[in-house]
């Protein structure tokens, strides 16, 4: 019968589970450089929600503001806002996920093996990166879609 010639599969050891898979970056490190990477533009952020939507107008939002309005004067300084607002989460963001994602390539068998390992900070801090970035994005569209609405050059 032909039944008896098939081969029966081992489930012993599978290879790709015995394998060790070193991070690309150690995840607490990428954790404490991305919680500084996306400090300050979460700290924008905030300041920007608790003055125009809540009408808050503390010492510290109203000097952090002007910080920034300087900054935009400054020709010099232009070049720090997207550094700082937009790089550095991006950079927190690859980090983060570099930490936890291990990529593995198996020649013989053609296999890409893609691991995620649950660390919540680093799953955290990814989020928070993607979020700044999103608001962002939206907060740069808004702007262009605003500005050819009304026409201003």
């Amino acid at each position: 019968m032909e039944l008896d010639k098939l081969d029966i599969p081992q489930f012993g050891e599978l290879p790709h589970a015995a394998v060790i898979k070193p991070a690309i970056l150690h995840a607490q490190r990428s954790a404490a450089l991305g919680f500084w990477l996306v400090a300050t533009p979460v700290f924008f952020i905030a300041c920007v929600i608790m003055k125009y939507f809540f009408m808050w107008k503390f010492g510290i939002i109203q000097n952090f503001e002007s910080f920034w309005t300087a900054l935009d004067r400054d020709k010099s300084g232009v070049w720090l806002q997207p550094l700082v607002l937009v790089a550095a989460p991006a950079a927190a963001l690859v980090m983060n996920i570099l930490a936890i994602l291990h990529i593995q390539y198996d020649k013989a068998r053609k296999e890409l093996n893609i691991n995620v390992k649950i660390r919540w900070q680093n799953l955290l801090l990814a989020a928070v990166s993607l979020a700044v970035l999103g608001i962002l994005l939206l907060y740069a569209v808004g702007g262009f879609f605003h500005h050819q609405a009304t026409g201003a050059n």
